[in-house]
């Protein structure tokens, strides 16, 4: 099951429903830019050796990059708010 909270750029989790309908729109757009520009992932760890230490980079775009960010559940969110309709949620999803 995917989060349901969106994760603010200073690190606030807000559940779904709590957003306000402007902050949930705005999301909602900046999903689907990021899915057309696409986005690197950076990922990187180690342990207490300097040698265990690993970095990796991933490439999305489109689909991948509106499931990295649960788009559909929160195009869900705003179709149930009234927000978007029928067919602007089955156009955007």
């Amino acid at each position: 099951m995917r989060k349901k909270y969106w994760e603010t750029a200073n690190g606030e989790e807000v559940a779904y429903e709590k957003l306000e309908d402007n902050h949930l729109l705005n999301i909602l757009r900046f999903i689907e830019k990021k899915a057309e520009e696409g986005i690197t992932l950076s990922y990187g760890g180690g342990a207490w050796d300097i040698d265990d230490l690993w970095f990796e980079e991933e490439h999305l775009s489109g689909q991948k990059v509106k499931d990295h960010f649960d788009f559909k559940n929160l195009a869900k969110e705003a179709l149930k708010r009234g927000i978007l309709s029928e067919k602007e949620y089955l156009l955007r999803v």
